[in-house]
């Protein structure tokens, strides 16, 4: 082969390895650089929450209930502590940086966790020997405590860097001007950052905790009662579970990217969603009424020892509810310590046999069917009337008793035989229209409808027991919605807990106006039942110790015995004692309902609705009066202080 032909053939060959070459680069751009591309793309761009806050909950004068207290999450990095560089011709491996054990450190000291173990979770992971880029090392601290930790690590860093500059003048002021760094960022202090978090605070305690309840984790349950890990946070009792959706706002996202020593590339930054914050709720409660009701049933609570109590408060002729206070209580603080009786809303979600203050309406159905007037006259059996099955009884042996007297003095067998009168379709469909066994629609959670069987489960004597308020169970709410009714001219309104609510920048998006649920009865009727509760606080009723000096007061008495289900009877020892009424009487501003169950003996006098509620609502209400700016009227004070100064004579003060 000549010279020329071998130039050739060699050309040749180098032509085709460089082509064979060329090509195996082209695939391993096209098939292996993409997904090196996407890796690094990953490492150095991501996107983080911009978590929303949760709404408000406020009084109806806007005091806050319940807000977010600002706080932090403290987030490692460790690919950003430590790095090794890339093998020498030898195979040999050098570390190029390791901050582990100084940045561990500050953390240990800063934030109070042990050196061991924020160390050992800067190791790389035992299977894939990769470092992780997302530790979190302590959850919720405040604002405070994030700046202290901040200024650490500046000072931390800034040591190390003069320790390194030695005599180089240069390196020394770059670490003088670092320990003036305000942030991590323009420190350029990497691997350690905060991502925004709250905790839900309730400034006033146990204050209203049954109203606004509380914000926490909620497990779900598969149908064998197996938890499940798709559990979530939000509102667990009161307005913030009934409002969770209001209050509950969307986070936002923000995308980024990073350059090679983890520092945010602002150029580079993506689109951002921000976050909308939930909504304000503003309740109908009076925060100032919501304290004296408070301080005044906790006094009670202390003296009498009950198993139970209750207060609430509601406007008559707007359903808004002004104050609700239930015993025992928690602190929202801290739900994790309540049991589950201190975490019940007795005054919606609990029922009782509400006993004689039930006579109201039996009294009111039979008047509103023109069965007579307040003055007509029932004979009351001299208190004692036999029936199938048992043998009624008075606490004295009345006569005659007008309607209104029946409700002076709580005649059980008055009641009944009002109710007989009626007859059991027309008394039960009365007991209905004034919202007995049905849920009120208020804005809390688990509202129980009580308890009213249908006519066709009636026994023999149930006419003998539901007209005086056995054998039937309704809520405190029940109760003070039906009152209210009747010092509403016999217009039953919704009870509304919610007054409005407000986004983020203050507009109004909702707005809860009064509603009306039903006409009960005709005002002519309210207006005689309400005479007939006037004179329940007088000299001739159950609860003189309901009067409130200046002022009309209208009300019931009740004491209902507790059912004894070992005995399967009815307690002759255990009572609940109850006064729910309205004031004044004459153009009510608010009806309250006050519960004690199974109280101790009040100054040896039995546990009665007139000698344990009634003086708790005198004390409620007349200071409830001043609150509101009621005036007293001068000639009912006077006669007030005059009837004071008689009952002290005779000893019945």
């Amino acid at each position: 082969m000549s010279l020329q032909s071998r130039a050739i053939f060699a050309c040749g060959c180098f032509g085709l390895l460089f082509t064979g070459l060329s090509g195996r680069l082209v695939q391993i751009a096209v098939d292996e650089g993409g997904a090196r591309v996407k890796n690094l793309d990953s490492a150095y761009s991501g996107q983080t929450t911009i978590k929303a806050r949760r709404g408000e909950i406020r009084d109806v004068n806007n005091e806050v209930l319940a807000r977010n207290e600002p706080l932090k999450t403290v987030i490692a990095d460790t690919s950003l502590l430590y790095e090794l560089e890339e093998p020498d011709r030898h195979g040999v491996v050098k570390v190029r940086f390791d901050d582990r054990d100084r940045v561990a450190g500050v953390l240990s000291k800063s934030l109070g966790l042990k050196f061991d173990d924020i160390r050992a979770r800067f190791e790389p992971d035992k299977k894939t020997g990769k470092l992780n880029r997302y530790i979190v090392i302590k959850k919720k601290i405040s604002e405070d405590e994030a700046r202290s930790l901040e200024v650490a690590l500046i000072a931390s860093k800034a040591a190390v860097m003069k320790q390194r500059a030695g005599a180089d003048r240069k390196k020394l002021a770059a670490a003088e001007a670092l320990e003036k760094a305000a942030t991590l960022a323009e420190a350029n202090v990497r691997g350690i950052t905060f991502e925004q978090d709250f905790e839900r605070i309730y400034p006033v305690g146990t204050l209203l905790a049954h109203v606004v309840g509380f914000y926490g984790y909620i497990p779900k349950y598969d149908s064998k009662g197996n938890e499940l890990p798709e559990g979530r946070f939000g509102g667990v009792e009161g307005i913030e579970n009934s409002m969770d959706q209001w209050l509950t706002g969307l986070d936002g996202q923000r995308f980024y990217r990073k350059d090679a020593n983890g520092r945010e590339l602002v150029a580079m930054r993506g689109a951002e969603r921000a976050p909308k914050h939930g909504a304000h709720v503003r309740l109908t409660i009076d925060l100032g009424l919501q304290q004296i009701v408070e301080e005044e049933l906790e006094a009670a609570c202390r003296r009498l020892k009950p198993k139970r109590a209750c207060v609430l408060m509601m406007d008559p002729k707007t359903g808004a509810i002004m104050a609700l206070a239930n015993r025992p209580v928690y602190d929202p603080n801290f739900p994790k310590h309540a049991k589950a009786d201190e975490k019940l809303n007795f005054a919606v979600s609990g029922a009782y046999e509400p006993g004689s203050t039930f006579k109201t309406i039996t009294a009111a159905g039979w008047l509103n069917c023109g069965k007579g007037s307040i003055t007509s006259e029932i004979f009351c059996e001299n208190g004692r009337l036999p029936y199938k099955g048992g043998l009624l009884k008075d606490h004295h042996p009345y006569g005659n008793l007008s309607i209104a007297e029946i409700i002076a003095k709580s005649s059980n067998i008055g009641a009944v035989k009002l109710a007989l009168g009626l007859g059991q379709e027309k008394f039960y469909t009365t007991v209905r229209d004034f919202g007995f066994g049905s849920r009120t629609g208020i804005a809390l959670p688990n509202e129980t409808r009580g308890m009213l069987a249908p006519v066709s489960n009636w026994t023999p004597s149930s006419m003998y027991h539901i007209p005086m308020g056995h054998e039937v169970a309704a809520s405190p709410l029940q109760v003070v919605v039906a009152t209210s009714s009747i010092a509403n001219g016999g217009t039953l309104m919704m009870p509304q807990i919610v007054r409005d609510i407000t986004d983020d920048q203050g507009n109004v998006v909702a707005e809860y106006k009064p509603q009306i649920l039903k006409n009960v009865i005709v005002a002519k009727t309210a207006a005689a039942v309400g005479m007939g509760l006037e004179k329940v606080t007088s000299r001739l009723g159950t609860a003189m110790k309901a009067r409130v000096p200046g002022f009309r007061v209208a009300g019931k008495t009740g004491t209902a015995q507790i059912f004894d289900h070992k005995l399967k009877d009815y307690s002759n020892e255990d009572h609940i004692c109850s006064f729910v009424g309205y004031m004044p009487a004459e153009a009510p501003r608010f009806c309250m309902i006050v519960i004690i169950d199974d109280s101790a003996t009040v100054n040896g006098s039995a546990d009665t609705g007139g000698q344990v509620a009634a003086p708790i609502f005198s004390k409620i209400a007349e200071r409830a009066a001043a609150h509101l700016g009621l005036q007293p009227d001068p000639e009912l004070l006077e006669e007030e202080m005059s009837l004071r100064k008689q009952l002290a004579k005779e000893g019945r003060l």
